[in-house]
């Protein structure tokens, strides 16, 4: 009883900073915080920017632009304009180059 409450004194709450997202051991965990946190951004591209920023790769920054890009074609269309990496900048093409992709969703 005693190691369950020390174990739920030490957990922290979800992540709030990018800094957060990078303290997590599991990468797939790692790229789904940066992806929430930045989500929360789409309309305020310097925000995105800002944040990608201090992702450490390339691939990774690239990962996220084009898991924006795919989630929200028209709002996250400008971040595809600063891919760093050849197949990220391919696969923004693909995903912007689908018009109705950027139509809006049926209710």
């Amino acid at each position: 009883m005693i190691a369950l409450l020390l174990a739920l004194a030490c957990t922290s709450g979800p992540p709030e900073t990018m800094a957060d997202c990078a303290a997590l051991g599991d990468i797939t965990e790692r790229e789904d915080c940066r992806l929430a946190l930045v989500a929360e951004h789409l309309d305020d591209p310097a925000a995105m920017r800002a944040m990608l920023a201090v992702i450490p790769t390339p691939e990774s920054r690239d990962l996220l632009r084009i898991r924006l890009t795919v989630q929200d074609p028209v709002r996250a269309a400008p971040l595809c304009k600063d891919a760093e990496t050849a197949p990220a900048q391919q696969r923004c093409s693909q995903v912007l180059g689908r018009p109705h992709l950027r139509s809006p969703r049926p209710e």
